[in-house]
């Protein structure tokens, strides 16, 4: 084999392994981060019910958490959040959240 092929084989191969770990970020995102956190991006804010929906980095789902008004500030469709919560009667209740770069 020449230089050049084995050259153009190697950046290939490390070209599809930098694709595949940059693809299972989000994947390892919510599990990692330990019990009650939850990691995504912001879909939806109803100031009106005091809810935030947020898609899931790891299930790719929509999640409902109710949010107090103070917490609301700032936040916007889209901001990829980190979110602290507790189980209230069923329901997700935000302790915590925390606005990270996109």
């Amino acid at each position: 084999m020449n230089i050049k092929r084995e050259i153009k084989l190697i950046f290939s191969i490390a070209v599809v392994l930098v694709v595949f770990f940059v693809a299972s970020l989000p994947a390892m995102a919510c599990s990692n981060l330990g019990p009650d956190k939850h990691m995504g991006v912001v879909q939806n804010i109803d100031v009106a019910k005091g809810e935030l929906t947020v898609i899931d980095a790891e299930s790719q789902k929509p999640i409902v958490f109710l949010i107090g008004q103070e917490t609301l500030k700032g936040l916007k469709a889209k901001d990829v959040v980190m979110i602290t919560f507790q189980s209230d009667q069923g329901q997700l209740r935000v302790k915590h959240l925390q606005i990270r770069p996109a």
